[in-house]
């Protein structure tokens, strides 16, 4: 899993709007995508495959991915890989559906 922060979002309609963006993305299914603990910004999780790239060349490709389609900024810190991610309580929180059959939600 990969987790992208993307920071200083304080317009709420424009939070909504980069959710429902990544939340479409054709490229990247989301796995969790939830409001920051600060709630000026989006913590997006996605699946990737280390086996034909490290973590910090799939952040940079991502990194990239959304700077050209999108004009998203992300918080760079995300590259290093040992780095934590807080997950507050977000009652809007996306999980993706296949992990219901897990029982996971």
């Amino acid at each position: 899993m990969l987790t992208i922060d993307i920071d200083g979002v304080n317009d709420h309609i424009k939070l909504q709007e980069l959710r429902n963006t990544l939340l479409q993305d054709q490229y990247f299914p989301t796995e969790l995508l939830f409001t920051s603990p600060r709630g000026n910004g989006l913590k997006w999780v996605i699946g990737i495959s280390l086996k034909e790239v490290s973590h910090s060349e799939y952040f940079e490709a991502v990194s990239n991915y959304l700077q050209q389609t999108y004009a998203i900024e992300i918080d760079n810190s995300g590259a290093d890989v040992c780095r934590g991610c807080l997950l507050p309580y977000d009652p809007e929180a996306y999980v993706n559906p296949k992990y219901k059959a897990y029982g996971i939600i």
